[in-house]
């Protein structure tokens, strides 16, 4: 299921950019609609490794906990990262 939705998006993303113009749009518009795209398909792979059915409403419930939870730990990995690279320049 994972791979056939990652090609469905990819097909997707293809002619959405074919036909609409969207290279040549505004810088702020491509990046709110990346961040959509990188929030949807991130959500879909978490919710689908957890083999969690995000159509019922526990399962949302059960797949946005574990989003969230993981958005807060690459967050916090981030801000690790950042940190360590601001001390060896210092």
């Amino acid at each position: 299921m994972g791979i056939t939705l990652m090609i469905l998006i990819g097909i997707a993303l293809f002619v959405f950019i074919k036909y609409t113009g969207f290279i040549h749009g505004n810088l702020w518009t491509k990046f709110i609609i990346s961040m959509f795209i990188f929030t949807f398909v991130s959500f879909v792979i978490v919710s689908a490794k957890q083999g969690l059915n995000f159509w019922t409403f526990d399962g949302l419930l059960a797949s946005l906990k574990i989003y969230i939870h993981w958005l807060i730990g690459f967050s916090g990995d981030v801000g690790s990262v950042t940190g360590r690279i601001i001390e060896r320049v210092q």
